[in-house]
């Protein structure tokens, strides 16, 4: 919930009662001006029922509820105590504003409507009687429509808790975010008669005090103040105001309905085996009861004052029979239809992860055999689907961001991540339960983009790929793709709660040519992510870059950065590499986004089978480097885990290919090399005596080095030179 606090109507101080209840005559009445009567919930001159003077002309008021079915009168007592009834005669209308000229001999007044009105009496004998239509108002647009003023529906009087009470509509009102003001009458002022040919302009507009906000916070406050009030979060409102006779002050609520994020929503898929999180926002303070179809259960908790919740559902094994959820509060319910159990993954990192199934407009990028995917997608309705995160940046970390679940078939499978679309294709085919993929990722972003915020500035500003930890606009209003922790508060954090199995990562472009700092840096964002899942192990996948020239295909900075991945792999518990040093076609030299994304997703898909799933038959590594020997002019390479991948191979005709040795210059020569028992020999003419050798450590440089079972050897430098 979202409230507003303490505005009082006046500066009335109650005080002075002899004897008597407050609602009641009282005896020895106290000097001021009173009114009662049968439309009023006064029986006589009563505390509650006493004008407060506001110091204006004269004038003073009171803000109270008058039903049509009776009449009031004003009555008005000076030192000795005793009131004079007054009555009155209608003389005119000012806006909607009644104007009476009081009379002791008059008959008593009444009002047409039953309603809350201010009543404003002027020493000359005037009274003013204004009905209050409540509005919010706004500068700008309130709404996408373009709406300006939401009046608010006629007001109901509790006599038990005698309260007057507003509310904005029947349904959610979905306001942007903004500047406002409440107000009680059109036009944000009306006129009062000070005399019957003289009147006085007052401002009907409700305001902030010490606080701006109307959204998260609770806001006091004032009447014709100059502090308006904010709404910082897009979102669906009830809003209700509400009135305290007793205390004579205005309270106001913006409650969120009943709703839950996007990403649970119809078609959504649940990890098996699990206690997923279900989340949401309600009225603050509210109950809140989740119950589903596959149990009995039902989980019940209380929205706090912000109006946030979340429960811990048990899910049962996965399959295909479509599931319900039914999400109440005490107000609204809400039924998701379709959900499906089984496994759910994120894909995250830049765009080599967001290049998805029907390629990239933008720079004509393709993923080989992706219009055949297409054509199939159909295949795999019910088997798996994928919920795109949208790109969305922001300073603070965000409550929602959009992106929804959709079933699959060849139109809503054009946007599936290309990696993410294999890995769970063959995930499903394997494991036979359907397969989610929260798709989370942005191309260009730097690893800091998904950091937050207070590490981000624990970082020297020239070890951040943007050059500073204050995130940049470009000229079209957007944060720059590599601005720090943006991307962390508005795509991650946001989905944070939602349950899944592990982590699918997929760059490191962008931080290239500051490759030295990388590894701990993926390793302390691994160990942030599983903090703020809550799950301390979560299986963490990331895929080798492929050879690219950065600056030269000579150089070595692509080779530095993919040797910090392999780095990485080695700090973090839980973590897994695929190597794509293979996935290249020679054209490919200088492209961005490579086309061979089937063989990344299903080499990610065996890691996950192998190393989570326990399918050891699922070969997911190739030969990695275990040492070198020299003898002579000869380099012998020794491997490791050769029984896990099935020995050596090559993958070409043509021999072994990638190979470099130096000798004590430090330069390096292309050598030749070939497969011996378990090892590799390497040689080169230009070196007599090898002190170093490397495997495909350049920008572009191929290699063809495998396992027996065809996964590639990793690149690899027995060295440590900066160079």
């Amino acid at each position: 919930m979202i409230s507003i606090v303490a505005l009082s109507a006046s500066c009335f101080v109650c005080g002075g009662c002899s004897r008597g209840n407050e609602w009641d005559s009282q005896y020895n009445v106290p000097e001021g001006v009173y009114i009662s009567g049968s439309a009023t919930k006064f029986s006589g001159e009563t505390t509650y029922g006493r004008l407060s003077e506001f110091g204006v002309n004269g004038l003073s008021d009171i803000s109270t509820w008058i039903s049509s079915e009776g009449e009031f009168s004003i009555s008005v007592v000076g030192e000795d105590n005793q009131p004079v009834s007054f009555g009155g005669k209608l003389v005119g209308q000012s806006g909607t504003s009644d104007v009476w000229r009081l009379d002791k001999g008059a008959q008593a007044m009444s009002v047409e409507k039953d309603g809350f009105y201010r009543v404003v009496y002027s020493e000359s004998g005037m009274l003013s009687v204004i009905p209050y239509e409540l509005s919010i108002t706004a500068g700008s647009a309130l709404t996408e429509s373009g709406d300006k003023e939401i009046r608010f529906m006629n007001p109901r009087y509790d006599n038990l808790s005698h309260t007057v009470t507003w509310r904005s509509s029947r349904s959610a009102v979905t306001l942007l975010p903004g500047e406002y003001v409440f107000s009680y009458t059109p036009g944000g002022s009306h006129e009062v008669a000070v005399t019957e040919s003289s009147y006085e302009s007052l401002s009907t507009e409700l305001t902030g005090k010490d606080q701006d906000v109307l959204s998260n916070s609770y806001s006091e406050l004032v009447m014709g103040g100059d502090t308006k009030l904010r709404i910082s979060e897009k979102g669906p409102y009830v809003i209700t105001v509400s009135y305290d006779v007793k205390a004579r002050r205005f309270y106001a609520a913006a409650n969120a309905i009943l709703r839950l994020p996007d990403q649970l929503g119809d078609h959504c898929i649940l990890q098996q085996y699990s206690d997923v999180n279900i989340w949401g926002w309600a009225a603050g303070s509210s109950n809140v009861r989740v119950s589903v179809s596959w149990s009995d259960d039902v989980y019940e908790t209380k929205a706090g004052e912000d109006g946030s919740w979340m429960v811990s559902v048990k899910t049962m094994e996965g399959g295909y029979d479509p599931q319900t959820i039914t999400v109440s509060d005490d107000y609204d319910t809400i039924t998701l239809q379709d959900v499906l159990i089984g496994e759910v993954w994120l894909a995250g990192g830049q765009s080599n992860m967001e290049l998805p199934l029907s390629g990239f407009d933008f720079d004509g990028s393709t993923v080989e055999g992706g219009d055949e995917a297409l054509r199939s997608a159909s295949v795999w309705a019910g088997k798996v689907r994928e919920v795109k995160i949208q790109t969305a940046g922001a300073l603070k970390p965000a409550r929602t961001v959009p992106g929804i679940w959709e079933e699959t078939n060849p139109e809503t499978a054009k946007k599936f991540t290309a990696v993410g679309w294999y890995f769970a294709t063959k995930l499903n085919s394997l494991l036979d339960v359907p397969v989610g993929i929260l798709s989370c990722n942005r191309g260009g972003s730097a690893l800091e983009s998904w950091l937050p915020e207070d590490v981000v500035r624990g970082f020297q500003a020239n070890t951040i790929p943007s050059g500073s930890p204050e995130p940049q606009l470009n000229p079209d209003g957007w944060y720059e793709n590599n601005a720090p922790y943006v991307l962390y508060n508005g795509m991650l954090s946001p989905i944070s709660n939602y349950t899944v199995k592990g982590f699918l990562w997929y760059q490191g472009e962008t931080n290239a040519f500051l490759h030295q700092y990388y590894a701990e840096r993926l390793s302390d964002m691994v160990g942030l992510w599983r903090g703020i899942w809550k799950a301390g192990n979560l299986p963490f996948y990331e895929v080798e870059l492929t050879p690219h020239i950065y600056q030269k295909e000579n150089g070595t900075i692509g080779a530095r950065i993919r040797e910090a991945q392999h780095k990485a792999v080695g700090m973090i518990r839980n973590c897994g590499i695929v190597v794509t040093n293979d996935l290249i076609y020679p054209n490919e030299k200088e492209a961005w986004h490579p086309r061979r994304k089937k063989e990344v997703g299903e080499r990610l898909a065996s890691l996950a089978l192998n190393r989570t799933y326990g399918i050891s038959d699922c070969p997911c590594e190739g030969p990695a480097y275990g040492g070198f020997e020299v003898t002579g002019s000869e380099v012998k390479v020794y491997f490791e885990n050769l029984e896990d991948c099935g020995g050596l191979a090559c993958s070409s005709d043509t021999g072994l290919t990638g190979f470099e040795i130096a000798g004590s210059d430090r330069k390096f020569y292309p050598a030749t090399a070939e497969l011996s028992d378990g090892y590799v020999v390497v040689r080169s003419r230009d070196v007599n005596v090898p002190v170093a050798v490397r495997y495909c450590f350049r920008d572009f440089l191929v290699g063809n080095l495998t396992g027996g079972n065809g996964l590639p050897a990793a690149p690899f430098r027995s060295d440590n030179w900066d160079w």
